[in-house]
């Protein structure tokens, strides 16, 4: 099993493909060459897209577009906290786990 330093720094290593979608250097679909840039690629495509946007996954997304031009009430911190944690904790959990692991894998390294 390949360290996330080993795997960060082969360029023949992708771990994913970014969004949007756009065509590569290789002819093929562009590919992120990182974690972290895949994990940045997967939290924008989150953020993104809107609930009911994506066919087959109605729960899928973020209601950022809604909550910015919503009228600001009393509610509307509570409305932003609630979609930020059903984000954060709902769909990207594993990209947090592997913040963590690659933290405690620079500290151990160092």
């Amino acid at each position: 099993m390949s360290t996330v330093r080993e795997i960060n720094e082969n360029p023949d290593v992708f771990v994913g493909v970014t969004l949007p979608i756009e065509y590569g250097h290789t002819g093929h679909f562009k590919q992120s060459g990182t974690i972290k840039e895949q994990a940045y690629s997967n939290i924008k495509n989150v953020v993104l897209t809107g609930k009911g946007e994506r066919v087959g996954q109605p729960e899928f997304g973020c209601d950022v577009n809604r909550i910015i031009f919503d009228p600001i009430t009393e509610d509307t911190s509570d409305i932003i906290e609630e979609s930020g944690m059903q984000f954060l904790f709902g769909y990207l959990i594993y990209q947090f786990t592997m913040y963590l692991f690659l933290f405690l894998n620079m500290i151990i390294i160092k």
